[in-house]
């Protein structure tokens, strides 16, 4: 799954990059979405726990190092946003073209832009929908009751 989802993302960087030579910052880039690729809890990893202080509480408090490495795993769907941006109908040769003939750049923002004037209202609600979606997954990963003793998490 993991292959997968770069074959995906290097498919997509390279489709968004035919216009322009790759550079050290494009190996940067894609060196960052393997590292981020890598995030993800792993099962040796089950027992172990960080232990932090509560400072209103003063006591020290256990947390499994898995749920915080849930958490950071969902920086995936930043990884999925512009693959998906390039897919859309303003990122097409057509598009880039028009583009590089008024002297604009075709980024995901400007991509971004068009989407919010051609239709508004469904931009804004998938994007509360997909953030609600993440920040209640991760709320639900962080806040989960007592389980061995009473403040280990």
């Amino acid at each position: 799954m993991i292959l997968g989802t770069m074959a995906f993302i290097a498919y997509n960087d390279v489709k968004a990059s035919e216009m322009k030579e790759l550079d050290s910052y494009s190996y940067d880039k894609l060196v960052f979405h393997i590292a981020i690729l890598l995030i993800q809890p792993y099962r040796m990893l089950q027992d172990v726990r960080m232990n932090n202080y509560d400072l209103y509480n003063q006591i020290d408090v256990d947390f499994k190092v898995n749920y915080a490495l849930v958490i950071t795993s969902l920086l995936k769907f930043c990884l999925l946003i512009p693959s998906f941006l390039n897919m859309h109908k303003f990122k097409h040769p057509r598009s880039s073209r028009l583009c590089n003939i008024y002297g604009i750049s075709n980024s995901n923002l400007y991509t971004i832009k068009l989407c919010f004037k051609q239709s508004p209202i469904t931009l804004i609600l998938c994007t509360f929908l997909l953030s609600f979606m993440i920040f209640s997954f991760a709320y639900r990963v962080s806040e989960r009751g007592p389980t061995d003793s009473a403040y280990s998490f």
